[in-house]
């Protein structure tokens, strides 16, 4: 490996296993952090989050107090770290155990109607979700726990972490719902995602939900099959046995966790596995009740449909394993059509020729947040019209005047509106309250109220009813279950909503605005929710459910007066839950200290020209990502003295500044040599939904000795060496994008350049000047997933004879963009890097690449999953020279290959590729003919 490459790796390896990532790209600079000490918990939050976290706190040390005699304690007895965010409007959590306990929660609430929204409080549920994760995954018992007490908390020793993905997702999923009395385990739609399957003779075999499944259900299989697995073995043995199976893992090397069934249950695996397929086939049954018209064959996800004003198309949002998410538009009978990129976002408004939209996009390259778009659907022009508002969910009134929208702000969801012919580019909120998410509005027909979703937390589910011009609020559907996606007829007499008051998964009922009579308008098998009704009255389109996925389907719209009906009982016009406010701990001011310390230490051996090294490493990182090390120190037997690196990275503002050192012995046969490096630099991300872009910038010095030691070859001590003092700069773009069923990036561009001044006057050995570029273009070519991926790559260097770099050409695969090194453009597949060196190098690459079979398979219940095989015709052709290319000289392979995309570890995607090419050099000096080559990853 190169020395750039081993940088680039040590680093990567400090941010791998020292954090989740970056903090000036997981937290916006402008968050103030502060922390609530509780005798088990460290809560961090930012500025406007102060009550949330007071109330996090309560919920912490209660859910610990609630969890713990079931699922057992977490090894750790230090305090775990919990992170309260506010600048996603996405409703999301992680945890993880190395190298310390920590969670982190984004504050934003799910929608009602989600398949994470069936909880009257985000909070409380995820992080019962999250830090049931923690108590899992801390384990480590007999032989791990023996080397926990050597090593210190390292990455290897945590069994549990190398357990299937469904086996890790599901005992949280059924935690979240066994001790919140909510969750996903206790959702009828959640359960669909099983039971239809079952239906349809597709129950997923375990290796197909161990991880790395594309698929549907995709990414929630691990979490419905491993949810409502445990949730099996709870109600067959008792909740504490699924503690016992934690510490059974937990006792077990990584990957081998065969036994640890047996020892809890008394029954292997298999047999377990088997007896609960049987029941979940059991509780399925038939399909039964009325039938709905399929309009759509998408599968996967799909957001709320609605009607276009003159009745003849639906609009609905899809997310596709095959694409980028988009904006759809299907007329009944035809097929769907692409209108625009959407990223994000569920809910559509459509007035005449115009449809508005929201969805998400970086700010300040860090937080995903929504804002509100217009689409003029004659020429699909796209125009902005909110920015920084965090406005989701539109609906326009009547008069085409104004939007009525949500506003996501520090946990909670107000109401708002926008007035299109104003100035302002931030919608008025009219509606909010403390703990309180309004979601869904849709104005009534004569533009006098909205309809909207409303939950309190600690309250019921509620549809309420607020009138504009006067602000008041009426609430007319409370409790009974889910309720949400509130829809009017065209009179305005009854509102159309969602719930699941009838058990199960959600269905459309109706209301009438007067009298408060309930009818059931679906009874679907699979369940139908998010309501649209068509202009004319006549039919409904909504959001159903298959073993595929989700898709639009419509039914008619019956005579509601006609139907049987109950009345609703008297509800209260406001449902608020007071909230203690008093501190549930010790608040200061942010201390990265408390986690920057090492917590583990490992052994290193590395081979090293013709020596073996041995040695120790650590890593480490504050909680919140802003100071990241990584060490590490060795010794061979080219010296006494030992080699070691270092790296340093402060990250709590943009850009991140960056500091490595290292110092490097070896001996090869009789000459000693030295290599001691040193970089500082800054690097700033620019990042959006549809283009990242990085600069570097930096300062390099280096000195590279060799010694020759008097013996063979060698009659007389003689000591070289190079002085390296640069200036370094490099600057990265990409628009290219990979999907779930990608074998390669598609649908565009990848482009690099980097350049180094080493100069005299700094203390370099001379001058010189070194510059490398390229270009990586991925259109589609031909049917859905075939691509065309081309590269061009050219590098020079250029000055004093002594500074100037050389570059290799040869190579089976490219390294990343952007690098300086011997091997920063190389790539000619049949030949080695050093095959063909020069001053001056240039690569041009051509792949024809092909799907041939998803495979989507495992083996039973080892960490081996086999996603895609596909295959690549290439042509390369490359060059180096020292003062002028001669293209008589150039040397061309021609050939193909086959790859593999696996997931290894249940969780660690690797592609493996071999071929064959067909050698030919130009200058007749390298061997020719056919050879064949193997890879680890793709070309380019």
């Amino acid at each position: 490996m190169s020395r750039a490459g081993r940088i680039v790796g040590f680093l990567c390896c400090a941010i791998l296993f020292g954090r989740p990532g970056p903090a000036a790209e997981r937290y916006d600079p402008r968050l103030q952090f502060r922390t609530i000490a509780t005798p088990r918990f460290y809560i961090h939050y930012h500025q406007g989050e102060e009550d949330l976290a007071r109330r996090l706190a309560r919920i912490a040390e209660e859910t610990h107090d609630r969890l713990t005699p079931a699922i057992g304690r977490a090894r750790s007895r230090a305090r775990t770290h919990v992170i309260l965010v506010d600048q996603d409007d996405l409703s999301n959590g992680w945890a993880r155990s190395f190298p310390y306990n920590v969670i982190q929660i984004n504050a934003s609430p799910p929608d009602a109607a989600d398949l994470i929204g069936n909880t009257d409080d985000w909070l409380r549920m995820v992080f019962t979700h999250e830090y049931t994760h923690v108590l899992h995954l801390d384990r480590a018992g007999g032989l791990m726990g023996g080397l926990r007490y050597v090593f210190g908390r390292a990455p290897l020793l945590f069994p549990n972490q190398f357990l299937p993905v469904w086996q890790i997702e599901g005992i949280a999923t059924w935690s979240e719902s066994a001790f919140t009395g909510s969750g996903r385990i206790r959702s009828g739609d959640f359960r669909e995602i099983v039971g239809a399957a079952a239906r349809a003779d597709g129950f997923e075999p375990i290796d197909r939900v161990n991880g790395g499944l594309v698929d549907w259900p995709d990414g929630h299989a691990p979490y419905a099959y491993g949810g409502l697995f445990h949730e099996y073995l709870a109600k067959r043995f008792s909740d504490r046995s699924l503690g016992s199976l934690a510490d059974a893992t937990g006792r077990r090397l990584p990957f081998l966790p065969i036994g640890a069934f047996r020892s809890a249950f008394g029954d292997g695996f298999g047999t377990l596995w088997s007896d609960f397929r049987k029941e979940m086939e059991a509780q399925s049954g038939r399909p039964a009740g009325q039938a709905l018209r399929r309009l759509t064959h998408d599968g996967y996800v799909v957001g709320a449909p609605r009607w276009g004003s003159d009745g003849t198309r639906i609009f609905y949002s899809r997310q596709s394993p095959h694409e980028f998410p988009s904006l759809m538009s299907v007329v009944p009978g035809r097929q769907p059509v692409r209108l625009v990129n959407r990223s994000g976002g569920v809910r559509t408004a459509v007035f005449n020729e115009t449809a508005y939209y929201d969805q998400l996009e970086y700010v300040r390259s860090v937080g995903l947040q929504s804002d509100l778009y217009r689409l003029n659907l004659t020429d699909l022009r796209v125009e902005r019209l909110t920015s920084g508002a965090r406005a989701l969910d539109p609906d326009l009134s009547p008069d085409g005047s104004r939007i009525a929208c949500v506003i996501d702000d520090h946990g909670e969801k107000a109401m708002a509106l926008f007035d299109l012919a104003g100035g302002s580019r931030t919608p008025t909120i009219v509606a909010r309250g403390a703990d309180t998410q309004y979601g869904a509005p849709r104005w009534a027909p004569d533009g006098t109220a909205i309809a909207a979703e409303r939950r309190v937390v600690g309250g019921p589910f509620e549809i309420v009813l607020f009138d504009p011009a006067i602000g008041t609020l009426e609430t007319i559907v409370s409790g009974g279950g889910r309720n949400a996606e509130p829809e009017w007829t065209p009179d305005g007499r009854w509102i159309l909503f969602t719930s699941d008051r009838a058990g199960g998964p959600l269905d459309v009922y109706a209301v009438e605005r007067r009298s408060r009579r309930l009818v059931r308008l679906t009874s679907v098998t699979g369940g139908a929710r998010a309501p649209s009704v068509s202009p004319d009255g006549r039919s409904i389109a909504v959001i159903g459910y298959t073993a595929d996925g989700y898709d639009i389907f419509t039914v008619e719209l019956p005579a509601l007066d006609s139907l049987p009906s109950t009345p609703l009982d008297a509800v209260a016009d406001e449902n608020s839950e007071g909230r203690d406010a008093t501190p549930a701990g010790e608040d200061r001011t942010y201390d990265p200290w408390t986690s920057l310390h090492p917590h583990y230490w490992t052994p290193v051996i590395e081979q090293d020209n013709d020596q073996i090294e041995a040695g120790v490493a650590t890593t480490g990182s504050d909680v919140l990502g802003r100071h990241t090390y990584a060490a590490d120190v060795r010794w061979g037997s080219a010296g006494a003295r030992p080699d070691w690196r270092a790296a340093y990275v402060y990250d709590r503002w943009r850009p991140a500044v960056f500091a490595f050192v290292s110092d490097d012995r070896s001996r090869f046969q009789n000459r000693n040599f030295r290599d001691r490096n040193a970089d500082v630099g800054a690097s700033i991300p620019f990042r959006r939904v549809l283009r990242l872009q990085t600069a570097t910038a930096s300062l390099h010095a280096s000195e590279e000795t060799a010694e020759c030691v008097p013996g063979p070859g060698c009659d007389q001590p003689i000591r070289a060496g190079v002085d390296r003092r640069a200036i370094r700069g490099a600057w990265f773009v990409t628009t290219a994008r990979t999907y779930a069923y990608s074998i390669s990036p598609e649908d565009g561009l990848t482009a690099s350049v980097a350049a180094e001044a080493a100069l005299d006057a700094l203390g370099s050995s001379g001058d010189a000047t070194t510059l490398t570029a390229q270009i990586r273009g991925y259109p589609a070519f031909g049917r859905r997933h075939v691509v065309l991926a081309v590269r061009a790559a050219a590098a020079a260097s250029w000055g004093d004879r002594t500074v100037t770099r050389f570059f290799g050409a040869g190579g089976s695969s490219a390294d990343p963009p952007g690098g300086l090194g011997r091997g920063a453009i190389g790539l000619l597949r049949g030949y080695d890097l050093d095959d063909v060196v020069g001053s001056r190098a240039a690569v041009l690459n051509v792949d024809l690449r092909v799907p041939i079979r998803y495979i989507e398979r495992g083996v039973g219940r080892w960490p081996l999953f086999f996603k895609s095989l596909h295959a690549a015709a290439f042509v390369d052709a490359a060059d180096a020279w020292e003062r002028r290319l001669d293209p008589d000289t150039v040397k061309i392979t021609l050939g193909a290959e086959v790859s593999v995309d696996t997931v290894l570890g249940f969780s660690l995607p690797m592609t493996f590729a071999g071929g064959v090419a067909w050698r030919h050099d130009g200058a007749g000096r390298l061997p020719e003919g056919a050879v064949v080559f193997g890879r680890i990853g793709r070309a380019f």
